[in-house]
């Protein structure tokens, strides 16, 4: 079984290394879907093969490809044998965040042959109005990860939330900021509130809560007084 399960490795890095600058957004689909499977049987080698294409071939891949991506991030983050894994998971969404963003900015180029599957993703929106919706997916990911049952994994989905935020924020549209923050954010900070309440001063959550505020104050003023207006 472990020379087999080897094999499939060599085999996937092989393809990745030698031809991901040739692999077409339906050759990406099939690999991350092979990394969706792989994933139940080896969490560490299928970690190895997603960094790889997020840091080494993020310029090749589309938003076709975003959802399945962060789909996979979550089950290498919410795996309890190996928390390093979980942390540099919770890392690599900042490729996502910036492939979200190219698109947004009109930094990459739709080919003429890719139209026909982006207007069936798009569904008659705007590049720029789905970009809003996968920042929202994202940030939806990021905020299960600050409920995880580790405290230092909740910490470091908290951190890499806010500065994803800060960072992108210039990019969203004011209505969906302000949607990321009221829906997402801020609502977790009083579920948090009030379990602490509730539990009698948990530390653990006393301490979510500490580095909760501590990141709310990275949030620029201007739209903490956007959402006390709004």
């Amino acid at each position: 079984y472990k020379l087999i399960k080897g094999k499939i490795f060599l085999g996937l890095n092989k393809i990745i290394q030698q031809s991901g600058h040739f692999i077409d957004l339906f050759g990406w689909e099939s690999i991350i879907q092979s990394c969706n499977i792989l994933s139940n049987y080896d969490i560490e080698n299928t970690f190895l093969a997603v960094k790889q294409i997020l840091n080494d071939y993020n310029i090749y891949l589309t938003l076709f490809n975003i959802i399945p991506l962060m789909k996979l991030l979550q089950v290498f983050i919410f795996d309890e044998n190996d928390k390093n894994i979980s942390f540099s998971a919770v890392e690599l969404f900042w490729s996502c965040a910036n492939l979200v963003d190219d698109f947004k900015q009109g930094k990459r180029i739709i080919k003429d042959k890719q139209k026909p599957v982006f207007d069936s993703l798009l569904k008659g929106k705007e590049i720029k109005e789905y970009c809003d919706e996968l920042y929202n997916k994202l940030f939806s990911f990021l905020i299960q990860i600050c409920n995880d049952s580790s405290m230092d994994v909740r910490k470091s989905g908290l951190n890499v939330f806010t500065e994803i935020f800060v960072s992108k924020m210039s990019h969203m549209s004011s209505d969906n900021r302000l949607n990321i923050l009221d829906d997402i954010f801020y609502k977790v900070f009083s579920n948090n509130a009030e379990k602490f309440i509730a539990e009698n001063n948990n530390p653990e959550l006393e301490q979510t809560l500490e580095i909760s505020l501590l990141n709310m104050i990275k949030i620029p003023s201007y739209l903490i007084i956007l959402h006390l207006l709004h």
